[in-house]
């Protein structure tokens, strides 16, 4: 499905500048990788960044080295798609709210400028009002919002209650509304937003 750069023949070790390996140039004794390293060494390095960073997401991810075809599949395409997302980041939750034990919130970017922000607000016992205004979690730096945002989102248990879910411009998520739904439940999110 796809061969490792280093692994082809008359090329160039993997070094600092090219961490995947390089085209290499003929000397006049066939030494050459049979292509022009000046032509083609954008898209090559360009294929095996993405590869990379696709592993990053999904850790299974390996070069099985062969090559890439309808037979065998094509791991470079499977490796673009991939390559879309960032890993999975996970919160860490303000009290009184705590990670859902199976279904835990995080978020990934899709691409460079759209944030996915998925899972269940939850509390796992007690009551927790929400009709000030109340911090759940804190978002990296590079998943902020230049506007804040706003979702209606409803409780798992009772889907009469109804809570706003706010991602401001200070990385917070906040929960808002004049229900007191956090009760040994949860409310679900699946929300879509871009950064810039």
């Amino acid at each position: 499905m796809a061969i490792e750069l280093s692994i082809k023949p008359n090329t160039e070790n993997p070094n600092a500048e090219y961490p995947y390996g390089a085209l290499k140039d003929n000397t006049g004794s066939g030494d050459g990788t049979p292509v022009s390293k000046y032509v083609m060494e954008d898209y090559i390095q360009f294929f095996h960044k993405m590869f990379a960073v696709a592993q990053q997401v999904d850790g299974t991810l390996n070069y099985n080295n062969i090559p890439d075809n309808q037979y065998d599949g094509f791991q470079f395409f499977e490796a673009f798609l991939l390559a879309m997302y960032t890993p999975k980041f996970t919160p860490l939750p303000t009290a009184p709210f705590t990670q859902h034990p199976t279904n835990p919130l995080y978020y990934r970017k899709i691409g460079a400028k759209t944030v996915r922000l998925q899972g269940q607000i939850y509390t796992a016992s007690g009551e927790t009002s929400v009709s000030t205004n109340v911090k759940v979690a804190g978002l990296g730096a590079a998943f902020v919002p230049l506007v804040p945002q706003f979702f209606a989102c409803a409780d798992t248990n009772n889907t009469t209650d109804i809570v706003i879910v706010e991602v401001n411009d200070s990385g917070e998520i906040r929960v808002r509304g004049d229900k007191t739904p956090f009760d040994d439940h949860s409310v679900y999110i699946n929300i879509t937003y871009d950064i810039d």
